[in-house]
């Protein structure tokens, strides 16, 4: 019986680091898997030391490790770990779409296009992906495609604000002012506070002579950017053009003091003084 007894203790004693580090591994899959990024980053971080953790899923582990530095805006450090992804899991979509998300916070735009597209065509239908891909063909002056890409992103999700107001701005690009203020509209009704939205409703309003419209919208987007001077010019023009001349005069005098270079810059919009 003595003898019995004190096996049982030695092998407790061999098995109890066992018996820890898998517990151990066990809390770290958990807070890999966290919501909390930095919880995230510190769990996975584990597992990846220990190799990928109980099931050994290292590209999981990379791969939401690189989501959580993504959320925090740390884009070299998430660039780093989806690499890795796409290496140990070449057809994994969201790899390459989330690098390019990330490589969109690094202006990388070439790069961004080639891994959000590649993402598409192994089957990603994320919304998101081909909004940022329409706002890069958008900054390309690539019209056409990125209209594509912002109706596909708009009937994957239609409460997509962001996608409607990129949508609708390419619309003002092209002198379709009915339906951008449509798409303006609907991003308004979902987020009342987007000041993409905002201002781009604004400006066409502006451009169709709806000049009150106008106004209120570049009041209720100074309130979140207050003294932005490209919008407190275009509120001055719409107020010259609604007839208050000396509130007008304000707005454009107080937007160029703070920038001299924004009456060429709202000319280029086809916003000009009356």
């Amino acid at each position: 019986m003595q003898a019995s007894t004190v096996t049982v203790i030695a092998l407790a004693a061999v098995l109890a680091p066992t018996i820890a580090a898998a517990q151990d591994l066990r809390e770290a899959a958990a807070r890999c898997g966290s919501t909390t990024p930095d919880l995230r980053i510190i769990g996975c971080t584990a597992l990846i030391e220990a190799g990928g953790g109980p099931k050994g899923n290292l590209a999981g582990a990379f791969f939401n490790r690189a989501s959580a530095f993504l959320q925090t805006r740390k884009y070299d450090r998430a660039i780093q770990d989806y690499d890795v992804v796409v290496r140990l899991s070449p057809n994994w979509p969201e790899a390459y779409g989330n690098r390019g998300l990330a490589r969109r916070g690094q202006g990388q735009p070439d790069l961004v296009i080639e891994d959000l597209t590649r993402a598409i065509q192994l089957g990603a239908k994320m919304s998101e992906y081909f909004r940022a891909r329409g706002q890069e063909y958008t900054n390309k002056n690539d019209y056409d495609r990125a209209l594509a890409d912002f109706d596909e992103a708009v009937r994957l999700a239609p409460t997509n604000a962001p996608a409607l107001a990129s949508r609708g701005g390419i619309y003002v690009l092209r002198k379709e002012f009915d339906r951008a203020i449509t798409d303006f509209d609907a991003a308004i009704r979902i987020a009342p506070t987007n000041a993409t939205a905002l201002a781009s409703r604004g400006l066409a309003s502006l451009l169709v002579g709806r000049f009150d419209r106008s106004i209120a919208d570049y009041d209720a987007v100074l309130k979140l950017y207050p003294g932005k001077p490209d919008l407190l010019y275009c509120r001055g023009v719409a107020k010259l053009k609604a007839g208050d001349r000396t509130g007008g005069e304000e707005d454009v005098a107080a937007a160029r003091k703070l920038d001299p270079s924004v009456v060429a810059q709202a000319e280029i919009l086809g916003v000009g003084l009356p």
